[in-house]
Formats: structure tokens, sequence, C-alpha cells
């Protein structure tokens, strides 16, 4: 019915913000700078203390599987109602 429906587009919609944020977070690990003008202001940028310092690729590829992992359809917490985790 509708309320499926909302489900189901609200976990469409998370699903999209998870994938977009990731996808930031991979532009930045192979040196991209944006929303900061250059690269060594990208950390005050996003972080907002002085003096803050780039995590190394690694982490920040970490933290893009993270997200990428929750926004897997089958599993994200969006989607959790509408199939359980694991359920082809």
């Amino acid at each position: 019915g509708v309320a499926g429906l909302m489900q189901l587009g609200f976990a469409i919609f998370v699903s999209s913000m998870l994938m977009a944020i990731a996808a930031v977070h991979v532009y930045w690990a192979f040196g991209g700078a944006w929303p900061a003008s250059e690269g060594t202001e990208l950390p005050q940028t996003v972080v907002g203390t002085q003096g803050s310092q780039m995590p190394q690729k690694a982490v920040t590829l970490a933290v893009v599987f993270a997200f990428g992992a929750q926004s897997d359809g089958r599993c994200s917490i969006a989607s959790h109602f509408l199939v359980p985790c694991g359920t082809p």
C-alpha cells in the first residue's frame, strides 16, 4: 500500500544519500579538494578544526566501504523494514 511505497521511497532516498557521501570520500581519497579551494585547506573546511590533517587514503577508503555497505538496499537501515538483511 501507500505506507510500503513511502518506506521504499525513504529507503531509496537514504541509500542515495549514503552513496553520494561515499562518492565524495572517493574523490577526497584520490586528491580532490572540494569544497576547499586546495587540498591543504580541505581538512579545516570539512572538520572545522584548525590544524586538522587529511587521513591516509586507506582510512578514507574504509569510510567509503562503510557508507557503501550501508547503502546496499538489502541491508540499509532504512530498508530493514521492507526486507530483512540477507533475504534474497
